[in-house]
This record gives C-alpha cells, structure tokens and sequence, in this order.
C-alpha cells in the first residue's frame, strides 16, 4: 500500500455484513431528526468557521468583541427561521467586508446607519435606561442580493449587531440612501422593550375615535367592520412607524424618496396604486399600506412638524402623478388588479385613523422611552431644515464646506433636495455628499 493510501474498510471490517435490500430502508420519519440534528450542526460549523475572520478584517476589527457575542448569542437560538437569515446576513457583512470589494461604498452607509441609530439610542435623556447591549450595539450595512429594497434584520433586543441591507442598484446615489433612517425606525421598534406594545395600546385608542367607514365587503372574515379595520392596522403599524422615523430623522426628503421609491414599486405590481393586500392565505393584511394612502400619512408627518408649504406640495405632486382617489382597495393574494377586491375603506378614514394615532406617537411618553416623549429624542425642525438647504446649496455648488453640528442625515435629506433641483448635476452631488458623510464619521466617537 502506498503511504498517502486510505484503507476502506469492507462490511466484515465495520460490523456490518449481507447484501442492502429494499426492506432495510427505514422510514423517512425516522430519519427526520437524524437530519435536523446533522443541518444545526453544519449550520454552527459554519458560524465557527466565519467568526474567526472578523478580527483580521481592518474594518471589523474594532468590533470583534461584539462578534464574539454573537457567537454566545446563536448558542441559544435554533439558526432556523428568522434567525438563520440573521446570520447569513452577518456571513455576508463578513465576506463583503474581507474581500473588500465594497470599501468605497460600506463604510459611507455604515457611517450613516451608525450616526442615527446612536443619534437616537445613545441619547443623553436615555442614559439611565437599562437597554441591555443596546447601547454597545453595532449598526452595520451590506449589499443584499435583491436589486430594488431595503431590508432590517431587527433581530433581538440583546442582539450585538444591528444589521441593514441595502439594495445593490441604490450604490451610486446618496438620495438612494434616505430608506436607512426609515430602517433605523424598524430597529428601534425592535430594541427597546415594550416600545411596540405601548405603540399598539396607541393605535387601539386612535381606532375607538374613528368610525370604520368600509363601502364595500366581499370578505371571509368574521369580524365587524372597526375589527377589520383594526386588523388591517396591525398589520401596517411597523411600516407606518418606521415612515415616521424616517421623517424625524430627514424630514420632506423622507417623503420626496418614500414618493420614488412608491413609483418604482408600482411598476413591478399587479395592484393599482390605491390597491392592498387582504389575503385569505396569508394570516392576514399585507404588512406595507397602500402607497396611495400611505404617503398622505407622510405628508401629514410633515404637517405636524410645522412644515406645511412642503407638505401641501408634496401631497399635490402625489395626486398629479397618480390621480385622485376616494378609497383603498383590499384584495386577495397575489390577486391582480382586474379581480373584484375583497373589501373597499374611504381614504378619508384611513387619514382620520392617522390623525387620531399621530400626536400620541410622537408628544406623548413612552415608558419603553424612559418616559420620554419622540419628540424628546429625535425631531426635524426649523433649523434641521435651514441646515439641510444650506447644504443642498454647497452640494449643488461641489462645495464642501459644512458646519460642526452638520450631522449624516443633514447631508442625506440635503443630496435628495440637491438632486430634485438639478437632476442634471447627479453624479456632482453625489461625489460632494460622500465626501461630507465621511467627515460625519467624527460622530460616531
């Protein structure tokens, strides 16, 4: 025998012997658990051989501590469901980052996904609240294999990371950023305990002051019309918060891109633009409102931020690109749009819901907040907005002369205004934006 030969053993050797016929084939009942066992292990194989990496990876390095935990953190999770898409997420921030094919781009959105997470949950009036690992917690970005959204992988509370996808064809636009502050929005919901409780008990009191106005019922559900309104509202109440979020953090910009975003969408969907799903497969609603309506909810933001004039013109802009419309629609799965909807509600309902539900979001106090109220944390105001158009005009001047307290997300709603203005000048505004986020990186100290 050779020396680099391996021996095979024969069934005489292993114990085993006799022909394999069809009647020793077992069950595959049986073998179920044999092959749950074998893919967990694989799985967290799999996590010991990627953890490892971090430390030798110059943009990880500082964080390695917090990788370290998430190797405790898995111990106690299955790696199935939600939380094995958590870690194939993190595999990807480390694989995108060891490689470094993405060094130009990572490090700007890391940078703005740091500054307003930290921005919110390091907040001198949350220092005494007890956040579990929240505040050590690290925000992190990577390209996502879709090529048109966003995604938040929110995971749990204590998690050590906070990740976010972003869309591969968003690279080269700062504007295309402005989704970050309404993913920052899904993080918060997810990281402060009890927070989304206390936002339902909300919506619950907001729903008591509207009348369910429903024109039209086809539906299989056993609910009264104000149930069935309130069961389309949990199911749209994350997405709605997280639009709020982002319009605290970059104010009319939010709305310009979420109005973008909504049309892009749109071309890709089988419903009409007033149109939401209601779905008899799934276990109810579709989690995101219907574009109509929901960017009236935006521009109703605005209003209560005092920013009126942008609002007003937003709101007209929106009408005049997609029409007038009196009611949302609400059909089946995957249903297209020349099918017979399943149920029909007012617009104006759906407004006055929002109205109702606004102010106790924003002015009243959480306990999960430290009792303190949203607007306490994060806002956008006047002089947000005086700052922003300032920048906006260096940036469309491929200036790059900013303020001290010029923050990430001053300069991500200034490129969208920036752009709107003279969309000619795009590649111009960009190159000056980037440069202006990477002075932001001061913040994150």
């Amino acid at each position: 025998m050779l020396a680099d030969e391996t021996p095979v053993a024969s069934p005489d050797d292993s114990g085993q012997s006799g022909a394999i016929t069809p009647d020793v084939i077992p069950d595959l009942a049986s073998l179920e658990p044999f092959d749950e066992d074998l893919t967990a292990t694989g799985e967290r194989e799999d996590l010991e051989r990627w953890l490892p990496l971090v430390p030798g990876i110059p943009s990880l390095k500082q964080y390695a501590a917090q990788f370290e935990q998430l190797d405790e953190y898995f111990l106690t999770q299955d790696l199935s469901g939600e939380d094995l898409q958590l870690w194939r997420a993190i595999r990807e921030v480390i694989m995108q980052r060891l490689t470094g094919v993405y060094d130009d781009i990572l490090p700007l959105t890391d940078i703005i996904l740091q500054d307003l997470f930290h921005f919110l949950v390091r907040h001198e009036r949350l220092r005494g609240l007890r956040q579990g690992r929240l505040r050590k917690a690290v925000p992190l970005t990577f390209l996502g294999r879709s090529e048109d959204y966003y995604y938040t992988y929110a995971g749990d509370h204590d998690l050590p990371v906070a990740i976010v996808s972003i869309p591969q064809s968003r690279l080269h636009s700062v504007w295309n950023w402005l989704a970050i502050p309404h993913e920052v929005g899904h993080h918060a919901v997810n990281h402060f305990p009890g927070y989304e409780d206390e936002i339902k008990s909300s919506l619950i009191e907001a729903l008591r002051q509207v009348p369910a106005r429903f024109t039209e019922r086809r539906d299989a559900f056993e609910f009264d019309d104000a149930k069935l309104l309130a069961h389309i509202w949990f199911f749209w109440l994350d997405e709605v918060i997280a639009d709020l979020f982002g319009i605290l953090y970059t104010g009319p910009a939010q709305v310009m891109a979420r109005q973008d975003d909504f049309g892009w969408w749109q071309r890709g969907s089988p419903l009409p633009i007033n149109g939401a799903i209601l779905g008899s497969h799934l276990e109810g609603a579709g989690r995101h409102p219907a574009a109509y309506v929901r960017s009236f909810f935006q521009c109703d933001t605005l209003r209560a931020l005092g920013l009126h004039p942008w609002a007003d013109r937003l709101e007209q802009r929106w009408q005049e690109r997609w029409g007038v419309h009196e009611e949302i629609s609400f059909y089946d799965d995957l249903a297209s749009a020349d099918e017979v909807p399943l149920a029909c509600i007012s617009v104006t309902s759906l407004r006055e819901v929002y109205a109702a539900l606004l102010p106790r979001l924003i002015e009243q106090p959480f306990v999960a907040l430290g009792n303190n109220r949203l607007l306490d944390l994060i806002t956008y105001d006047a002089d947000d907005h005086e700052r922003v158009e300032r920048i906006a005009r260096c940036l469309l001047g491929g200036v790059c002369a900013f303020g001290r307290k010029d923050r990430a997300r001053h300069i991500l709603a200034a490129s969208r205004l920036a752009y709107e203005i003279a969309p000619s000048q795009a590649r111009q505004i960009h190159v000056a934006a980037t440069l202006a986020i990477q002075a932001c990186r001061e913040w994150l100290k």
